[in-house]
């Protein structure tokens, strides 16, 4: 079984998946004070990353934490950097946190009384989530985190919510309310879970199948399917074995490009789903839709009204880069360094290791490249290539990958 971490275009599967609330935690924080700011309603910016729709957000009166907006998270969440540490956020009761993968829950504690501003809202007296710094390997350790937290169904629950991937831009509006010009869709929330059904196939000789969802926007990949819910959602032939990164550990899964997703009346062809042969009990009845299927769109997403209106920001029939070099490149305090390098992979037979540092791409330093600006550059179609250099030891080496 290899090991695949799929962010976009750098073959890395990667996700806070369902985020979900056990024990005492207050789901939905009904204590919370809200306050809407003089800049409530405006657009705020993305922080640079692929897939993921990640805004700046402040801790009490500190700036500067990076929070993933995630419909599967019930908790809101933070991981216990020493950045984190030095707000000396109160409260120490154990909390067992669950998400997708096969291992033992995140044992992290409840946070009491934190306020949180994001998007010209502020939280008072927010319960969060202290998750350790090493529950996602890949994002960093104590010392430098890629991502300080994650807010989801405490924002969703009062707020609709519009990510458009192309402006990279986010805006709260209130619920219930005038949505934008889209394609609606209806959205079935089962407690603090929404989930859409869509027109999937599989494959050419594979029927139609109405697919249940559960709408997962902190999962990277752009659908995972159950195979064993339905016959036509069996796993391809020739699908690669794989596993994926979830927050409760790893979880088997096989990898194979789908026919056709329908989304909002548009036909994606050629998307990257991954079949589960069991999924676990963060998946809808089928399967999950990721941010991978929406990049496409801005999106609004809006509990009250049971509704998620997409409107086309790009070409919605334009071809995956769907190529697989076989390593994920992660930023570190500046830098851009190798977590995962997958065995059978043209990175693995080039000699990549993890730790290596990514130095250049072609001709471009990636010195100064944000994460996206670094995703576009090394997003590739089966048989293009890439020539990158990296770090060893002080050492600098360059190869030339051909994606498979």
């Amino acid at each position: 079984m290899t090991r695949i971490f799929r962010l976009s275009s750098l073959c890395a599967f990667f996700g806070i998946i369902a985020l979900a609330a056990c024990g005492a935690y207050p789901v939905g924080n009904p204590k919370a004070v809200v306050t809407r700011l003089g800049t409530f309603g405006e657009p705020v910016p993305l922080v640079p990353y692929p897939d993921w729709a990640v805004v700046e957000v402040a801790i009490g009166d500190t700036p500067g934490f990076r929070f993933l907006v995630d419909t599967g998270a019930t908790p809101t969440g933070i991981f216990l950097s020493n950045k984190v540490l030095a707000l000396g956020l109160a409260g120490d009761a154990s909390f067992a946190v669950g998400g997708a993968g096969e291992g033992s829950k995140v044992q992290g504690r409840i946070l009491e009384d934190v306020d949180l501003t994001i998007a010209g809202v502020r939280f008072s007296g927010l319960g969060m989530v202290g998750l350790p710094p090493d529950t996602l390997p890949p994002l960093g350790d104590a010392g430098w985190l890629a991502l300080d937290g994650v807010i989801g169904y405490d924002l969703y629950s009062r707020f609709a919510v519009t990510v458009d991937p192309v402006a990279r831009t986010l805006s709260l509006s209130e619920p219930g309310g005038p949505l934008p010009e889209g394609i609606s869709l209806a959205l079935d929330l089962r407690g603090s879970s929404p989930f859409v059904t869509l027109p999937v196939r599989v494959s050419s000789a594979s029927g139609i199948v109405d697919a249940e969802l559960h709408l997962d926007t902190g999962m990277t990949s752009a659908l995972q399917l159950r195979s064993a819910s339905h016959p036509g959602l069996a796993t391809p032939t020739g699908a690669r074995e794989v596993e994926s990164q979830g927050l409760q550990g790893i979880q088997a899964e096989y990898a194979h490009p789908v026919d056709t997703l329908w989304l909002g009346g548009h036909e994606l062809a050629g998307v990257m789903g991954t079949f589960a042969e069991q999924g676990d009990r963060y998946l809808g009845r089928n399967g999950r839709i990721g941010a991978g299927a929406l990049g496409r769109f801005r999106h609004t997403i809006d509990y009250r009204s049971s509704q998620m209106v997409l409107a086309p920001v790009a070409p919605a029939g334009e071809p995956f880069r769907i190529g697989r070099l076989g390593m994920a490149v992660f930023p570190y305090a500046g830098t851009f360094v190798v977590r995962n390098v997958t065995p059978g992979t043209p990175a693995a037979a080039a000699g990549l290791r993890e730790g290596d540092e990514l130095t250049m791409i072609g001709s471009q330093p990636v010195a100064g490249l944000t994460w996206l600006d670094l995703d576009e550059r090394l997003a590739v179609h089966p048989g293009e290539t890439r020539e990158v250099c990296l770090t060893r030891d002080a050492t600098e080496t360059c190869y030339r990958l051909t994606a498979d």
